[in-house]
């Protein structure tokens, strides 16, 4: 296996020119993280491949299979629910510890092959260890997040939800409240990033924990609604 600490700004995968979305779309030129990272490996006897994915516009630890043989149990690693996902998420205004299991519409083919929606379970565990003051009474908290389930930006969606966005989520998010953020810390970007992932290896038969560093233009925000430039 391969752990990347993906940056934000860079797709997992090529963008479907079908398909893209605003940010991918004005993205679309740049190399994603799959080619990034088989071009860098290319001069070795292996062929990195996904094992799971990242949106856009969130950081953090992102692995990568290397032998095909392989492939089925490392994806199965993903699919363990003992296997655990944690993220930092900035959010607006400050929720109360809890657990969402709010589903959420997942994409799968029917008959004829024509896509339908159909809604899925999703759980996501979260709690709030740091607050933040901003302007004229505006709050943000800072929240580990765990996830249970791994549907399509799940844990932006839950946020919305139960009505705390994530900050600078441009799809999701507090469109006003997003622009005084992005005028006043100069994030541009959605405060979200995988900072850590616990699973059983299969081959290892060990545990294994991966840590990201916060990113550096989070810490950077994070130094700012702290009073620390």
């Amino acid at each position: 296996m391969l752990a990347v600490n993906k940056p934000a700004r860079v797709m997992t995968v090529p963008a479907d020119s079908r398909a893209q979305s605003a940010p991918a779309a004005k993205n679309s030129q740049n190399k994603s993280m799959i080619e990034i990272v088989q071009k860098a490996f290319e001069e070795k006897d292996f062929r990195p491949y996904l094992l799971h994915r990242l949106d856009m516009d969130t950081s953090g630890v992102l692995l990568f299979g290397k032998n095909p043989k392989h492939r089925k149990e490392l994806e199965n690693i993903l699919k363990d629910e003992k296997t655990k996902k944690f993220y930092v998420a900035l959010v607006r205004g400050v929720p109360r510890n809890a657990t969402i299991t709010h589903a959420l519409k997942s994409r799968y083919k029917g008959e004829a092959e024509k896509q339908k929606d159909k809604e899925s379970s999703a759980v996501t565990d979260f709690k709030v260890f740091k607050t933040f003051s901003l302007w004229k009474g505006q709050v943000c908290a800072m929240a580990s997040v765990k996830i249970l389930t791994g549907r399509k930006h799940q844990i932006r969606q839950h946020f919305q939800h139960i009505g705390f966005p994530v900050v600078m989520d441009e799809m999701y998010g507090d469109k006003n409240f997003n622009r005084r953020f992005r005028l006043q810390y100069g994030l541009s970007r959605q405060f979200l990033h995988a900072e850590k992932i616990e699973f059983f290896h299969p081959f290892l038969q060990k545990n294994i924990l991966i840590n990201a560093p916060l990113a550096y233009d989070l810490k950077a925000v994070v130094g700012k609604m702290s009073g620390r430039r």
